[in-house]
């Protein structure tokens, strides 16, 4: 049987490796994007970012 106590904890735990693992996958598309930036136009710079924002929510 599961002590109730350590549940918690246990899901806190789960939910910052969610966390964690977006703030990666975040940050990694940030970084493809400022590889990408110089190639870029400003139209296409601005749709890139706007779909990083809304994919990010």
């Amino acid at each position: 049987m599961v002590n109730p106590h350590l549940r918690p904890a246990h899901l806190a735990d789960r939910a910052a490796d969610g966390e964690i693992g977006r703030l990666r996958w975040a940050l990694r598309q940030v970084i493809t994007l400022a590889d990408d930036a110089p190639t870029l136009t400003d139209q296409q710079l601005r749709g890139r970012l706007l779909a990083l924002v809304s994919d990010a929510r």
